[in-house]
């Protein structure tokens, strides 16, 4: 499985935007640098703690139920805390080595590692707090590598660009190109700076995002998919409602063009359902109850009606990756908030 390939070419990466993009996608706590501890242990016994980066720490240890772990994690002021019986490190890499290929990139060796942590979780080896093992699935390469080709056509480039709120400058950019089921190319904005000036475009980004596709499709491949937002917005889906992204949409602070099939009904419903959302509640002390629960009935029925188009033409995310990203991400999210109080 190889959704990287081997032999990828990076041109013009700029490593400030690589970077920003890590700041804006980071979860909570982990994006105001809380650290990763990891605590040896042999059941209620420590024999070291430490944190990643900062070295040896000192933490009241009390065995590994929830409510023990959470409270060295916050003794030892990390994000994360990941507890290792004896025997745990010997049997992930074990694991590892039994199942990855010869051929497997950055992302299918990541799904692998994941897998045998979550394993050796299973087992009573690995005890983590959050418990991101109870949230995180571990996705087979075969189910990440078909999910990406039916999601993104061979021959296209996938766009992406955020730019500061003020619309002063471009904050981070990617282009990427798919050849044969593989990225074969990637670059920044800088791979297409001598055509279009950053800045000029970030001034008035919602009316020249545009130029940014003609360039890339007549130097790379066809954009299959095109994201354009402000850096805020990011921020504000991360950390808001689940309608949230439709809101943002519909303000355009979040452009998608062009937005593929499964994107297109994933983004319309989103749409609605957050106008759909916003509306009740400015207008839910006016509203009977019959009424309001008509509205969500209409909300949810255009979802329905999203998620149909999608099964029907075999490019439902869910379905081909058999769990749902953004349940994911709430789980997640919730978790991390807690983690961070």
């Amino acid at each position: 499985m190889d959704v990287l390939s081997q032999d990828v070419e990076l041109v013009d990466l700029d490593a400030d935007q690589w970077a920003n993009w890590l700041a804006l996608v980071a979860p909570p706590g982990l994006a105001q640098r809380l650290p990763v501890a990891l605590a040896f242990c042999d059941g209620d016994r420590l024999e070291r703690a430490v944190v990643v980066g900062r070295g040896p720490v000192a933490v009241d240890w009390r065995g590994t139920h929830r409510r023990a772990l959470a409270a060295a994690r916050r003794q030892a002021g990390a994000a994360v805390l990941v507890a290792l019986e004896p025997g745990a490190l010997a049997a992930i890499a074990g694991d590892i080595d039994s199942r990855i290929g010869s051929g497997d990139d950055f992302v299918a060796t990541a799904a692998t590692a994941w897998g045998a942590v979550l394993r050796a979780a299973r087992r009573g080896l690995v005890h983590v707090d959050p418990p991101l093992a109870s949230v995180l699935p571990a996705p087979d390469g075969d189910v990440l590598q078909r999910a990406f080709d039916a999601l993104v056509p061979d021959g296209t480039a996938i766009v992406a660009y955020a730019f500061d709120d003020g619309a002063s400058d471009l904050f981070a950019s990617i282009i990427a190109s798919k050849e044969a089921g593989d990225i074969v190319f990637a670059t920044t904005h800088m791979g297409i700076a001598d055509a279009i000036d950053a800045r000029h475009v970030a001034r008035d980004w919602r009316s020249r995002y545009r130029r940014i596709l003609d360039v890339v499709d007549e130097r790379f491949d066809p954009p299959s998919i095109g994201v354009f937002f402000e850096r805020g917005a990011v921020a504000r889906i991360l950390g808001g409602p689940p309608d949230q992204l439709g809101r943002e949409i519909a303000r355009k602070h979040v452009i998608v063009d062009p937005a593929p099939l499964w994107l297109s009904a994933l983004a319309g419903g989103a749409a609605v359902a957050g106008t759909a959302g916003a509306a009740a509640r400015s207008l839910s002390r006016l509203l009977p109850r019959a009424a309001r629960e008509s509205a969500r009935a209409v909300a949810g029925g255009v979802a329905r009606q999203a998620r149909a188009q999608l099964r029907s033409a075999g490019l439902d995310p869910v379905d081909l990756l058999g769990f749902d990203p953004v349940a994911v991400w709430n789980e997640l999210r919730a978790l991390m908030r807690g983690a961070t109080r």
